[in-house]
């Protein structure tokens, strides 16, 4: 069984799946639940997108965001930092729109390349917002009013070049993307470029355990 199917009866779970349904998502808690009733598959969000896009935007780590494995979810401690009732629950239907916009925009640069999406979209979402809010110590009832109708094409083409610049620079390696260096490195940029605050935010707060949990080791 996987291991998010182990939550899917939680209070968080059916409460995050009634909100995203209001508002034309539909949340996989139950694996091939909506796939078998016909919803359409370009609207559907998993819990570990979700989680990924939580651990990007209001945890502010890119670096584990960008690796997230389902393993966090045999902590409690883990699992309940990521979905936290603490969070208003207006905030995920936001992550989700954030997240999917800021794919689509990376698809207008590498159209057929999955996995350049998946590695760079947490990055590229997070300097994005920060360039909305000019900070990167937004928080979560911050993204819960954000106009994600701001997240557009030309913002998300512009952060990618910023990124795709410093990586040039600095010569990094082909896993780059969660690379706490660059990662550092791209938002200092961001920040003297663009005018915004706070990068020292980006990265600090870690999921608790989480290295243990995955066996991994930081680069």
């Amino acid at each position: 069984m996987e291991l998010a199917s182990l939550r899917a009866t939680d209070k968080i779970q059916r409460d995050i799946e009634e909100i995203l349904e209001r508002h034309g998502w539909f949340y996989e808690r139950r694996k091939n639940y909506y796939r078998n009733i016909g919803k359409p598959l370009a609207r559907f969000v998993t819990p570990m997108y979700l989680a990924s896009g939580m651990v990007t935007l209001v945890i502010k780590n890119p670096e584990i965001a960008a690796r997230l494995k389902a393993r966090f979810m045999r902590s409690d401690e883990t699992y309940k930092q990521v979905f936290s009732d603490s969070v208003p629950l207006n905030t995920w239907v936001h992550i989700v729109e954030v997240m999917k916009r800021t794919e689509e925009g990376l698809k207008q640069i590498r159209p057929y390349e999955e996995r350049f999406i998946a590695k760079w979209r947490s990055l590229v979402a997070l300097i994005s917002v920060a360039r909305l809010f000019g900070t990167f110590a937004f928080t979560s009832q911050d993204i819960s009013g954000l106009n994600f109708n701001t997240i557009s094409a030309e913002l998300i083409k512009e952060t990618w070049l910023l990124i795709h610049n410093q990586r040039t620079i600095e010569r990094y390696n082909n896993r780059d993307f969660c690379n706490p260096k660059l990662i550092k490195k791209c938002c200092q940029t961001a920040e003297k470029t663009y005018g915004i605050s706070g990068h020292q935010i980006v990265g600090k707060d870690q999921i608790v355990n989480y290295w243990s949990l995955t066996g991994q080791r930081r680069s």
